[in-house]
């Protein structure tokens, strides 16, 4: 294990059923109406953990908050892929310079900060935020433009497709989610690392810099241009990585093991990689295994590029040994490729 990692404390899912109101946000089409109503509500405190925070709309609300007393405190990957941003440096130099010293930018840090420190963790990829700790915003998307678009959705609008959830009540799962953030937010571990203005890497962005504002353009006309909202009683169970992502005897592995003849299971992803390094990937071969019990499955996987051009080849090898696998035994079983935004696929649904 890395250093400093409990995988104890949080190996146990919360398994618990309480009352809720439930907020289901589609990206790209509500996510940033929704996040962002959220977030300005905030009167207490925010606490929000996220590999990325490039958004400079909701950097403002951040902001915004933190002056009017709001504790804000931010927790972001220390080294995401392409490096720190500077539209991410810039949304902390305004939270830092609107929180009058209650409100924080930290980063887990991996040797950028600290030469000798080494993140408990491969990645911070949380994504989720407390309000006042009471709400729970928590999905699929980082806080950017690219998953929650800050433009006029008349016209259609650009971004990736993705899901977040806004959960009210359900204290217990709201409670869980404040405890993994207290332990992940730990200033006695030396990966933790505060946002200080002249440092080459966590700190403010080049003298004049100022963020993108201006609309991405247009690619894809709303679908879900209403959020859906439910009331009632609803059973969670709330799992974390890398603890108990691969638990069996719960979880989403159990649910697949369940599924048979009659059942269906439908997964739109990112990505699913046909091996996990040498080994077979156990979460693909649960879904194979569903449809050899007789499930119908079905598996939407990306093909888009995020507005940066190429496409990985990985998505088109599970594909590929999918689909041949179904004509071979003769189950109800396929993939396939898809970009329904014509920006790319980031959802992590089942």
């Amino acid at each position: 294990r890395y250093p400093g990692w409990e995988p104890e404390r949080f190996f146990f899912p919360l398994v618990v059923t309480e009352a809720a109101t439930i907020t289901v946000a589609v990206a790209p089409d509500t996510s940033f109406a929704v996040v962002s109503a959220a977030l300005a509500s905030a009167q207490n405190s925010l606490e929000i953990a996220s590999y990325t925070f490039e958004n400079p709309m909701l950097g403002r609300v951040l902001s915004e908050r933190a002056a009017s007393g709001v504790r804000v405190r931010l927790l972001l990957e220390g080294g995401p892929v392409g490096g720190v941003q500077d539209a991410e440096r810039w949304v902390c130099q305004q939270l830092e310079q609107a929180g009058g010293g209650k409100s924080h930018c930290w980063f887990m840090d991996n040797g950028q900060g600290l030469a000798d420190a080494h993140a408990r963790y491969q990645n911070h990829h949380a994504k989720y935020a407390i309000i006042d700790g009471q709400r729970l915003l928590i999905g699929t998307e980082n806080f950017g433009p690219g998953g929650m678009p800050f433009d006029d959705k008349g016209d259609g609008t650009a971004g990736n497709r993705g899901v977040i959830l806004l959960i009210e009540g359900a204290p217990s799962l709201v409670g869980r989610m404040q405890q993994l953030f207290e332990a992940d937010l730990d200033l006695t571990h030396q990966d933790i690392f505060t946002w200080t203005a002249g440092h080459a890497v966590y700190g403010s962005p080049p003298i004049g810099y100022r963020p993108i504002t201006a609309s991405g353009g247009t690619t894809y006309t709303l679908y879900f241009s209403t959020p859906f909202v439910v009331q009632g009683t609803f059973p969670f169970q709330l799992h974390t990585a890398p603890e108990s992502g691969l638990r069996r005897s719960d979880g989403l592995f159990a649910l697949l093991a369940q599924a048979g003849p009659g059942d269906v299971v439908r997964v739109e992803q990112l990505y699913e990689h046909l091996t996990w390094g040498e080994e077979p990937n156990l979460r693909l071969q649960a879904y194979i295994s569903a449809a050899l019990r007789g499930a119908d499955v079905r598996l939407l996987l990306n093909q888009g590029t995020f507005g940066a051009g190429g496409v990985s080849l990985d998505n088109l090898s599970t594909v590929t040994y999918v689909n041949r696998l179904a004509a071979e035994r003769g189950v109800t079983l396929a993939a396939r490729l898809g970009d329904p935004t014509a920006w790319g696929i980031h959802n992590k649904m089942v």
